[in-house]
C-alpha cells in the first residue's frame, strides 16, 4: 500500500469512527460521498461493522428501511453487489438472527428457570433482551452466553441435554471449554450455540467481579442488575477478550457500554467503586474515556487527552484491518498465554510439562486461530 492508500484508508476509518458516534453517527454517514461509501463499506466489512454502519446508514436516512418480512435470498436477487445491497443484505441477516438467537435464548432461560435453576443471559443476551440498544439489528451476536451458579452446572446440563444440546465442537484432545465457562452446546436448526458460564471471568481475573454476589442479584425473569451487566461488558473488553485476547480495539463493546449508559441501565459510579476490584477499577476509567471518545457519550469534550486517544484507537483499527499485520499482532499478542505452562495446564487438564503440555498448547493455538477466521 503505497502513501496513497494508507492516507485514504485513514480517512475511511477516520468516517467509521465518526459514524460510531450515538448521536453524531447519521449527521456524519449523511455526508458522506458516493465515491465514499463503498470504500466505507469495505472497510466495515473488515472490522465486522456492517449491521452497525447499515443502522446508521437508515437513521442517516441515506438507507431506507427494509420491510418486513424481506428475506435474504430476495434481498440478494433485488439489490445486487452496491454498496446499498451489501448493507441491505447485512442488516437483514442480522435482524433475523437476532430475532432467532433471542427466541432461543428466552427458551432456554425459561426451561432453566423451570428446572429451578438460577440463571441469567450475559453480553448480547443481556443487552438485546434488556432492549438496551434502539435497533437490535445493528449488534451482532455469535452465541447465548448464560450464567449458572456452580452449584447448579449440573443441573443446567441436563436441562439443555433435555433440549436436545450436544456438544458443539471437538479437536479431539482435551475439552475446548474455558476456566470460567463450558463446552459449547448446539442443536440442530437452533441459530447459535450455547455456553454454561460458572463464573463471570477467567480465573486470572476471577475477583475482580464477584461471581456469587452477582448472582444473588438476578432477577426472577433471568436479568443481570444494571451495574453488573455494565461492570461484565467493561471487564469481558479491558481484560480478556478484544482489548488482549483478540488484540483488537474493543469497538463493540464501548458501543454496548455506551448504549447502557444512555439508557440509563449502567448503575451507578458508587456501585461500579463497591462491586469491582483493583484492576476493573482501573480499566473501567479506561473503558469510560473509550465510550466518551468514540461513542460520543456521555460528553466527548470531558475526555482528557481526547485527541490522544482517538489517534490511538485510529492506530489500533488501522493494524486490525490490515490483511498484512493483523494475523502478525493477533499471533504476538497470542504468544504470551500460549507460553504460559500453567493456564494451559489448567485449561486442558493436562501435567504442565512435556508432551501433554506441548499438544495442549497446539490445541489452544488452533481455537484460537479457528475463532479468528
Amino acid at each position: 500500500m503505497g502513501v496513497h492508500g494508507a492516507v485514504r484508508q485513514w480517512r475511511v476509518l477516520e468516517g467509521l469512527l465518526r459514524a460510531c458516534r450515538l448521536d453524531g453517527g447519521p449527521d456524519e454517514v449523511a455526508r458522506w460521498s458516493t465515491e465514499f461509501w463503498p470504500q466505507a463499506v469495505e472497510g466495515a466489512r473488515t472490522l465486522r461493522l456492517l449491521p452497525q454502519l447499515a443502522s446508521v446508514a437508515v437513521r442517516g436516512r441515506v438507507l431506507p428501511e427494509l420491510p418486513d418480512g424481506l428475506g435474504p435470498g430476495v434481498l440478494a436477487q433485488r439489490a445486487g453487489l452496491s454498496w446499498q445491497g451489501v448493507l441491505w443484505q447485512a442488516r437483514c441477516r442480522n435482524r433475523e438472527r437476532n430475532r432467532l438467537l433471542l427466541e432461543q435464548g428466552e427458551e432456554v432461560l425459561a426451561a432453566l428457570a423451570a428446572a429451578g435453576v438460577r440463571a441469567a443471559g450475559l453480553k448480547g443476551l443481556h443487552l438485546l433482551r434488556a432492549g438496551s440498544w434502539p435497533d437490535p439489528a445493528a449488534r451482532e451476536m455469535r452465541d447465548l452466553d448464560v450464567l449458572v451458579a456452580p452449584a447448579d452446572l449440573d443441573a443446567a446440563r441436563e436441562v439443555l441435554a433435555e433440549l436436545h444440546y450436544r456438544p458443539a465442537t471437538a479437536d479431539g484432545y482435551g475439552r475446548l471449554a474455558d476456566d470460567h465457562h463450558d463446552l459449547a452446546l448446539s442443536r440442530p436448526g437452533a441459530p447459535g450455540t450455547v455456553e454454561l458460564h460458572r463464573a463471570l471471568l477467567a480465573r486470572d481475573h476471577a475477583r475482580e467481579l464477584d461471581t456469587a454476589a452477582v448472582l444473588e442479584r438476578i432477577t426472577p425473569d433471568g436479568f443481570l442488575d444494571d451495574a453488573d451487566a455494565f461492570l461484565h461488558v467493561v471487564a469481558h473488553a479491558q481484560l480478556q477478550d478484544a482489548g488482549r485476547l483478540m488484540a483488537q480495539p474493543p469497538l463493540r463493546a464501548v458501543l454496548d457500554g455506551a448504549w447502557l449508559l444512555r439508557a440509563g441501565r449502567a448503575g451507578t459510579a458508587p456501585q461500579h467503586r463497591a462491586r469491582s476490584g483493583p484492576a476493573l477499577r482501573r480499566a473501567l476509567a479506561v473503558h469510560l474515556r473509550d465510550t466518551a471518545v468514540v461513542a460520543g457519550w456521555p460528553d466527548s469534550a470531558a475526555a482528557h487527552g481526547g485527541w490522544w486517544w482517538r489517534m490511538r484507537w485510529l492506530a489500533g483499527l488501522a493494524v486490525a484491518s490490515s490483511p498484512r499485520w493483523a494475523p502478525l499482532y493477533q499471533d504476538v499478542c497470542l504468544a504470551p498465554r500460549t507460553l504460559n505452562a500453567s493456564r494451559i495446564a489448567q485449561l486442558y487438564d493436562v501435567p504442565a510439562h512435556g508432551v501433554p503440555l506441548a499438544r495442549a498448547r497446539a490445541a489452544y493455538v488452533g481455537r484460537a486461530l479457528a475463532r479468528r477466521r
